[in-house]
């Protein structure tokens, strides 16, 4: 009998995390991608790899102090952890800018170039010069470091300026700092003829004028250093009496975490950094030199200050329509969705239906209650705008913001307080957990009682990343489904746990169970001959009851299909319990973010999309929200898109037995498929695939 607790069949987290990060790189470097498009991924591998520092290396470091001898489920201290990370880091972020590198001749080719300051024109000379003493030579103001002037402070991420300067009277060395790009862009564009974009750096410039801030002093070195700091909240609620206050102080404090790393560039002069780390705390472990300029950050600026126009046009990814059902545009939507159940697959499918959802909602007279629960939502959300109308026409308006989701938290308790302001009823979640549905009840008054009508989501309330995100949602009036979502928003909002709810399922109380007995099913199943298979798609598993779960219907003959984006601590090292699984991940234009889980079950097949991934945080420790796909059309196109997702060849990698991922291998004779591209060029005919059974709707 195989033991499938052995630590060799799991990996860990943070490092499959960083081959995640390695497969976002790797877009960067792929050729069939447009050139201003691969400039990007590069800034978003950085920007991924920034916040991967901040918070997942922060709490290994701190939970190595706290638990120095706990093994992860590979076996590994929290000090194997963190020795893997800072290896797989290193190699990362050289990789970064040997890309760089690459990139930087091939937009030289389409007229595009980041120049350094003693390769300017005359003329651009002269519009630097104008720039330099017009906007950066006001603004800029070194600060000496010395006894009296203590060193300034740095926030995590920011790029400054080291010096190292000389009295040429005592002959003594002293050093001043200064930050970067704190008023003005960090990347300047220069004047140049309509067919050229051409830019230099802040720091070049200033670096070209440092004299100018230090008469009759010699300037021996100048350096560019940025300094990421440790960026994890870690809220408690469980002991709070007001979590709002809670939040706000810890977000004061989040910008003095702890330093955690000090990048250079290379060839910066061994006195400054030492000087650098000799502040920080810091020893070479926690120092990365690189071979350019610092925080790529800037190649983002770069792709926004290029035109998509004439020639450059061909350098961005070909724009495309949003699928938008005309019965829903048109017309009156409670209507609409109570003939049938609408599905949506963002951003293929428009999100105007969601926003309009709720705009009608707060219009509507015969509208008496909306609840919503709020993870994530853009900064000019018309979600947000639609809630505050709804309270203002006097209907009963309840929202759960979550004021500890990562990286909102600030915006969130904005927008806590403008709804409280407008007269909703808020509340920031449930003490001890997150809550992470994607739900939304609205109660509306027809005949002689009440309709309630639901939109359940995969993804957040977002206007904006609903353009870039992968995600599926469900308008539907089923009176079982809204009976469900009513005794959620009981308990969210009350003292209540419902008991037993019949279509919908929820995490931390039954998704995992669920999860495992279908799982269970699938086993029962192949073992009396029927037709047995599992489909799931996720962001990230890494919850050892499922992955174990897994390899015990994969061992008896289960044939199990893993989609997992980034996080995967399945493996396939041994072929007597992975021989029947196989897992992939797709990487492209989209960030894939649906979570469907599928189970053929027989020849009955039972689909489910959810807001929770497999992962401890969201089983355990989450208010998630698992919905079942219960229209059969609808049934049967998620069905198709899981095949069609499958099929893909361009963007998706294979795990390897060697926990390596590669490419799909394409045969001379096959086509080539991209599904996102696909599907963004066939948004509309593949809608009309499903909405064909209801004529109209198109």
């Amino acid at each position: 009998m195989i033991n499938l607790k052995a630590s060799r069949y799991y990996n860990n987290r943070e490092l499959t995390w960083l081959d995640f990060n390695e497969r976002v790189l790797d877009e960067a470097r792929d050729r069939h991608n447009p050139l201003l498009e691969r400039l990007n991924f590069l800034a978003i591998t950085q920007n991924n790899l920034d916040q991967f520092i901040g918070v997942r290396m922060a709490k290994v470091e701190k939970r190595m102090q706290l638990y120095p001898e706990l093994r992860d489920m590979m076996g590994l201290t929290y000090q194997n952890q963190l020795n893997g990370i800072r290896k797989k880091t290193r190699d990362m972020i050289h990789q970064m800018y040997q890309v760089l590198h690459d990139l930087l001749p091939e937009l030289h080719k389409h007229n595009i170039n980041l120049l350094s300051v003693n390769r300017l024109t005359p003329y651009q000379h002269k519009f630097i010069n104008r720039y330099f003493k017009n906007y950066l030579l006001p603004t800029i103001v070194p600060s000496a470091v010395d006894a009296t002037r203590p060193f300034p402070f740095v926030r995590s991420g920011q790029t400054w300026m080291a010096i190292l300067i000389e009295n040429p009277f005592t002959e003594t060395e002293s050093f001043a700092v200064c930050p970067i790009a704190c008023a003005f862009p960090r990347v300047i564009k220069l004047p140049s003829n309509e067919h050229h974009d051409n830019f230099v750096l802040q720091e070049d410039v200033v670096k070209s004028y440092i004299k100018t801030f230090f008469q009759n002093f010699l300037v021996e070195g100048v350096a560019c250093f940025r300094l990421l700091r440790d960026q994890d909240i870690a809220l408690d609620d469980r002991h709070t009496t007001n979590l709002l206050r809670m939040v706000n102080y810890h977000l004061r404090e989040l910008q003095y975490g702890k330093p955690l790393m000090l990048e250079l560039q290379k060839g910066t002069s061994p006195k400054i950094k030492r000087f650098l780390q000799h502040h920080y705390s810091l020893t070479d472990k926690d120092t990365c030199e690189v071979s350019g300029p610092l925080d790529l950050h800037f190649v983002g600026q770069i792709v926004k200050s290029v035109k998509g126009t004439g020639e450059h046009q061909k350098l961005f990814y070909k724009k495309f329509m949003p699928f938008f059902p005309r019965a829903l545009k048109e017309g009156d939507i409670f209507s609409a969705i109570r003939r049938h159940d609408w599905f949506f697959n963002r951003p293929f499918d428009s999100f105007q239906p969601v926003i309009m959802f709720l705009q009608q909602a707060a219009e509507d007279p015969k509208v008496v209650e909306v609840r919503i629960s709020l993870y994530r939502v853009s900064s000019t959300s018309p979600i947000i705008k639609a809630l505050e109308e709804a309270a203002e026409n006097g209907k009963q308006v309840m929202v759960l913001i979550e004021l500890k989701a990562r990286g909102n938290e600030q915006a969130n308790v904005k927008w806590a307080h403008d709804l409280q302001a407008a007269g909703c009823r808020v509340i920031y979640g449930l003490r001890g957990m997150k809550t992470h549905c994607k739900l939304t009840l609205v109660v509306r008054r027809e005949g002689n009682g009440l309709r309630r009508y639901v939109h359940m989501a995969t993804g957040n309330y977002n206007d904006k990343t609903a353009k870039h995100y992968v995600d599926m949602d469900i308008l539907t009036a089923n009176p079982v489904v809204a009976n469900d979502a009513n005794k959620i928003f009981d308990m969210l909002f009350g003292y209540s746990r419902p008991d037993a709810l019949q279509q919908l399922v929820i995490a931390p109380f039954s998704i995992k169970k669920f999860i495992k007995a279908k799982i269970k099913q699938e086993i029962k199943n192949v073992r009396k001959g029927k037709p047995a298979a599992i489909f799931m798609k996720m962001n990230s598993l890494s919850d050892d009851a499922i992955i174990k779960a897994l390899y015990e219907a994969g061992y008896v003959g289960v044939k199990i299909h893993l989609i997992v984006r980034g996080i995967c601590d399945i493996r396939l090292n041994n072929p007597k319990i992975s021989k029947h699984i196989k897992v992939h991940s797709i990487v492209g234009r989209f960030l894939e973010h649906s979570r469907i889980y599928a189970f053929k079950d027989g020849k009955h097949p039972q689909v489910y999309l959810s807001s929770a991934d497999m992962m401890p945080r969201n089983l355990d420790r989450r208010v998630e929200l698992m919905f079942p796909v219960l229209d059969s059309n609808i049934r049967k196109q998620v069905l198709w898109i899981c095949k069609l997702m499958w099929k893909d060849n361009a963007k998706t990698r294979v795990l390897q037995p060697d926990d390596t991922w590669k490419h799909v291998h394409i045969k001379k004779h096959d086509k080539r498929l991209d599904y996102q591209q696909y599907y963004a060029k066939h948004a509309k005919q593949i809608a009309m695939k499903l909405y064909k059974h209801y004529p109209d709707c198109v």
